[in-house]
């Protein structure tokens, strides 16, 4: 995940690493991987998608409320246009950010 490797190929690798510590309940470690590939890549597609990646291991496997939405409003921050935009927004109302819910 270091060295000589075109981004891409770094971000994809800790991505896979953070994967695996989740697998294994290692959640500090996968947050560490996850918070790694977001720096390098800060503003392309595989940043992004780490930052999100992030958010939801907060929420899903963390049960870190306060952290998954920060993590979600940071990905809407950087990717406003991202693929994840409505999954974000949908994360942060079911987190009672209450400005992200959709009124029917």
């Amino acid at each position: 995940a270091e060295g000589n490797v075109p981004v891409r190929f770094r971000v994809e690798a800790l991505t896979l690493i953070a994967e695996s510590y989740t697998a294994q309940a290692d959640i500090p470690q996968a947050v560490a991987a996850y918070k790694r590939a977001e720096q390098i890549s800060p503003t392309q597609a595989a940043g992004h998608n780490a930052r999100f990646a992030l958010a939801r291991l907060y929420e899903r496997y963390a049960r870190d409320a306060a952290a998954a939405a920060n993590a979600y409003e940071d990905y809407l921050r950087h990717a406003p246009q991202g693929a994840l935009v409505a999954q974000a927004q949908q994360a942060l109302c079911r987190l009672n950010r209450t400005q992200y819910c959709k009124a029917d």
